[in-house]
């Protein structure tokens, strides 16, 4: 039988990993709405997004290191992976940044070289 902390721990970091998918959607919405909309229009909006977005990454990062801090003791194993998933976590955030950028360089100097580089990040992205 699974010792009912370590069932705690498990529930909260995955609720805690769908508070981080609702992020990352509403971020993706927001930069599709600032593509669209033109520098302009849509920048301020989306700037406020980034940071909404940077505070709710920041809140669940920390929440996830305390809950490593928990399981360190009595679950080590776990507690490993939840370093592991951190760091997977923050590569997958400077990887959204760099297909942020790059889409806005492909709308903004449309060539084959900015497309294959956004090709690039969406299949890096993905894995």
């Amino acid at each position: 039988m699974v010792d009912s902390n370590v069932r705690t721990i498990a529930q909260n970091l995955y609720a805690l990993q769908e508070k981080r998918v609702a992020v990352y959607r509403k971020l993706e919405r927001s930069h599709e709405v600032y593509l669209h909309s033109g520098p302009a229009n849509g920048f301020p909006t989306f700037r406020q997004a980034v940071h909404e977005a940077t505070e709710a990454f920041q809140k669940i990062s920390h929440d996830v290191l305390s809950l490593r801090e928990e399981a360190r003791d009595t679950w080590p194993l776990l507690a490993v992976h939840m370093e592991q998933l951190q760091a997977a976590e923050s590569e997958k955030l400077h990887l959204t940044v760099e297909l942020q950028l790059a889409k806005q360089h492909l709308q903004n100097f449309p060539d084959e070289e900015k497309e294959d580089e956004v090709r690039r990040l969406k299949h890096r992205s993905a894995k």
